[in-house]
């Protein structure tokens, strides 16, 4: 059997490639806590300049130290061990490594091996190294699974929603526990955003801006990133945005981020009977769900908001919550459009690992920073943002997961399709893409409309109505 050789060969290739290693790794000297250290930096420093023009080290920003010692943090390193940050006599008590964990700044951008070697640095610099350097996910050229995806393109469908209102929809779909469970009306919404996410871009009808290669979606993210990192500018004064108003988008965005991670929930499985692509997903919306600490979990970190703030709501996957009056209709089009793709996510594979995407990269950048100035501004907790800004992170974190899942699902498309499959599943993840914004137009446009009519004086009910 072809597959069979293939397999067998690969398999002696990479037995050949391991032993050819061992000799120089060998001879390698002895690496030291500092100089690993220095490594995992170097690579995480590309996306981790513009976030930290407010720390301060020897009378300059990091964000400056991260500029100028992008070849060699190992002045940066010292600099930390003489700054608050770091406690020589405790380590673990270090703000460093604090800022690492669930709600810090920096929740997420470090794998637990790689919060190790920061450790390991701060007790003994100089130490050796003995355990291997911590990896980070890099983006493959190639695929070695076999399994062919679902090209299924959605039809047009007649008329969106010819049943249900957004409300009802919203609940019948939290009711269902499995595709065969989904009402149709699902389907329907969901192909009415992937068409109005063609509408929103006419003069190419949905269709990619560049062509698809691996490099290219990695630059594009790249560049996107960097992009929306440059447009923030840090508060001056009081935002625009007055704490009666803030107050009332946080309880409108409720039942979105109550059901966040839920276009991933169909991954909820074991994870051996997963293939490469499933179980990125599956990583994240673990991470979505707290990774087995109910306090970590994204949409009980927002109840926690809630409750602070004094805005009471009834259960999520209540009536009563889906008919409360204090919530616009449009402020359901996100979890239903969220839910229903969660359900039919095998159907529409390419369109949700290009959602997947959008949502990790919009986790990024001038506007979350932007939210967590002005609810600090009105003494409000911004966690809930704060933990996707460092957790979505693209060096190691669900965006660069998202990004990958992509690389991989295309690879396998085009080994097994070639070209023409190709730039036909490309151009689904790119609705998929886009398609969080055609949703997300609605809550959107109430959320502004709103906010202009609050301008000229009337005011909105900030906590309970």
């Amino acid at each position: 059997d072809e597959r069979m050789t293939r397999g067998w060969a690969l398999y002696i290739r990479n037995c050949q490639a391991v032993s050819a290693g061992l000799p120089a790794a060998a001879d390698a000297p002895e690496m030291t806590h500092e100089a690993r250290l220095a490594g995992i930096i170097r690579a995480k420093l590309p996306h981790a300049l513009g976030y930290h023009t407010r720390v301060r080290l020897q009378g300059k920003s990091l964000d400056d130290w991260l500029r100028e010692q992008a070849e060699n943090p190992v002045p940066l390193l010292h600099a930390l061990r003489d700054s608050p940050q770091v406690q020589v006599q405790c380590p673990a008590a270090s703000r460093l490594l604090r800022a690492m964990d669930f709600g810090g700044p920096m929740f997420g951008v470090f794998s637990a091996t790689e919060r190790q070697a920061f450790l390991d640095w701060i007790e003994s610099p100089k130490g050796p190294a003995n355990h291997a350097p911590a990896t980070i996910p890099v983006p493959r050229e190639t695929s070695e699974s076999l399994d062919m995806p679902d090209g299924i393109h959605p039809a047009p469908a007649k008329a969106a929603l010819p049943f249900r209102s957004r409300r009802e929809l919203y609940l019948a779909l939290l009711q269902a526990e499995s595709p065969a469970d989904a009402p149709p009306e699902g389907e329907d919404f969901i192909r009415h955003i992937l068409r109005r996410a063609r509408w929103l871009h006419p003069l190419r009808w949905g269709a990619p801006p560049f062509d698809y290669s691996a490099e290219s979606l990695r630059a594009f993210t790249e560049t996107r990133h960097r992009t929306e990192l440059d447009r923030y500018r840090p508060l001056q004064g009081a935002p625009g945005v007055d704490r009666d108003f803030c107050l009332w988008a946080i309880r409108q965005l409720a039942p979105a981020i109550l059901n966040d991670g839920a276009w991933l929930a169909a991954m909820a499985g074991p994870a051996e009977t997963l293939d490469e692509i499933q179980r990125y997903l599956l990583r994240i919306y673990v991470d979505e769900l707290g990774a087995g600490h109910p306090e970590w979990n994204h949409p009980n970190v927002y109840r926690r908001l809630l409750d602070e703030q004094g805005i009471a709501l009834p259960a999520f996957d209540s009536e009563a919550f889906a008919r409360h009056p204090a919530l616009l209709d449009t402020a359901f089009d996100i979890p239903v459009y969220l839910l229903a793709i969660g359900l039919l996510g095998e159907r529409y594979r390419p369109e949700q690992l290009g959602l997947n995407l959008a949502i990790e990269l919009s986790g990024l950048g001038a506007g979350y920073l932007r939210a967590i100035d002005i609810l600090r501004h009105h003494g409000m907790d911004p966690t809930i943002i704060q933990l996707h800004l460092s957790i979505d992170n693209l060096a190691s974190g669900h965006a660069a997961w998202a990004r990958e899942a992509i690389v991989l699902h295309l690879d396998e498309v085009r080994r097994l399709g070639g070209r023409t499959a190709l730039e036909a599943a490309w151009r689904r993840v790119w609705l998929g893409y886009q398609s969080l914004q055609a949703v997300s137009l609605g809550l959107t446009a109430g959320i502004v409309g709103r906010y202009a009519l609050h301008r000229l004086g009337w005011r909105v009910q900030g906590r309970n109505p």
